[in-house]
């Protein structure tokens, strides 16, 4: 096709392979498209675009409401390019992920990726909904009183009684047979960590005297596995 060749209607390119009669190149005033379409006796052509050499296709960067690439009829969901370097999705004019030389970023508001679950034996280094921690908290304690310093999945916590706080889990466990895990920080000599009264939905942090007596430490770090 030579340089600056102009469609009207509709043109036509005669392959010499088998099973593709003609390939039709069409202006549809109507959309103000221009679609290149495969005719001929095969079922099922593919068409390739094949640069030559190192030669690449290129794609208008597009927007999140008109990506570059994008499913016919489907014009505001696919993919764009927002900047140098970086790839977008976008689905329904929303950007959903980045992709970029830092990694890979979540676009939506509360958000994130969610793990397959496991099946059979885990893959080495592999993430899983299993094995992603579901709740954290470290819990301050001043002259008797606990306070939420900082924490993942959790709504908040509550003053049980001396060397004794409920974590409360913001978003629940799917039964009371996770994992927990309790550390303390510096408090009395001879305290040691421990957990009771385990729910879906809360857990009790305990920091314990070795005479059994349950005594306020210096802060409490809680962290929960299981599933959801």
């Amino acid at each position: 096709m030579p340089r600056g060749y102009r469609i009207s209607g509709q043109s036509q390119i005669l392959p010499t392979t088998g099973g593709v009669d003609r390939i039709l190149v069409e202006s549809d005033d109507g959309a103000g498209d221009v679609r290149i379409l495969v005719d001929g006796t095969s079922t099922n052509a593919n068409v390739k675009l094949v640069p030559k050499g190192t030669g690449g296709v290129a794609f208008p960067d597009g927007a999140v409401a008109t990506p570059g690439i994008y499913n016919d009829g489907d014009r505001n969901t696919g993919v764009y390019f927002s900047a140098a370097d970086t790839v977008d999705v976008t689905a329904g004019g929303v950007r959903v992920a980045t992709f970029d030389a830092a990694g890979v970023t979540m676009q939506t508001a509360g958000d994130g990726i969610v793990p397959a679950a496991v099946s059979g034996t885990p893959a080495q280094h592999a993430l899983y909904q299993e094995n992603v921690p579901k709740g954290w908290a470290m819990v301050t304690v001043s002259a008797g009183t606990p306070t939420l310093a900082d924490s993942f999945n959790v709504s908040g916590i509550t003053d049980t009684g001396a060397g004794q706080v409920t974590v409360t889990w913001d978003r629940d466990f799917a039964n009371a047979t996770y994992a927990v895990s309790v550390a303390l920080d510096n408090g009395a000599t001879g305290q040691f960590p421990g957990y009771g009264n385990q729910l879906a939905g809360s857990v009790d942090a305990l920091a314990q005297h070795v005479t059994l007596a349950l005594t306020d430490p210096a802060g409490y770090h809680v962290i929960a596995i299981g599933d959801q």
